[in-house]
């Protein structure tokens, strides 16, 4: 059954002994309403630009308020002064190399700092491989390491420990 009123068309499909229902299969014979729809992005294109209007007003009122809270530097203030810490690195192999050589420097010396006697670097291997042959020091052996005994001086400025064999003799442990 064709209702041409409301554009319906209205199907009927029912199975032996129900009754009949008119609204049972309800299908559209057109398309969506054309005039709906563009209305409602007319509507939605006026709402943004409305709001972009808005924000560049906004914008040139917090600019023109900044302009005129500004104050003229001091003559006496410094024209490129030093941004806070921590600063970017100029000049970065430059400042690796320096640090490198630091580095190195700090290995090879001897000396004392903050009340702990440092050795050169190549002098402590040599004193753990020494250890380590012995079997007194090192990850292998499974008895356990005697505490090291005070550092002495050498005549170079370097420092030794008791434990390492001095002129050939075997240094004695547990003093």
């Amino acid at each position: 059954m064709v209702n041409d009123k409301d554009k319906m068309v209205v199907t009927e499909t029912r199975p032996m002994g129900s009754s009949i229902d008119p609204h049972a299969h309800v299908h559209e014979r057109s398309d969506v309403d054309i005039r709906t729809l563009l209305i409602s992005i007319g509507l939605l294109a006026l709402v943004v630009l409305a709001t972009c209007l808005a924000m560049w007003g906004l914008f040139r009122v917090y600019e023109a308020s900044a302009v005129a809270d500004d104050k003229p530097p001091s003559p006496v203030a410094d024209p490129n002064p030093l941004p806070p810490e921590p600063r970017l690195q100029s000049h970065p192999p430059k400042d690796m190399q320096q640090m490198r050589h630091e580095t190195d420097s700090a290995l090879k010396a001897s000396g004392t700092v903050d009340g702990h006697t440092r050795i050169p670097i190549d002098r402590a291997i040599d004193i753990m491989a020494d250890r380590t042959a012995r079997g007194v020091g090192g990850r292998d052996t499974a008895a356990p390491v005697a505490p090291a005994a005070p550092l002495e001086s050498t005549p170079s400025g370097g420092t030794v420990t008791d434990s390492v064999a001095k002129k050939g003799e075997p240094a004695a442990h547990g003093k």
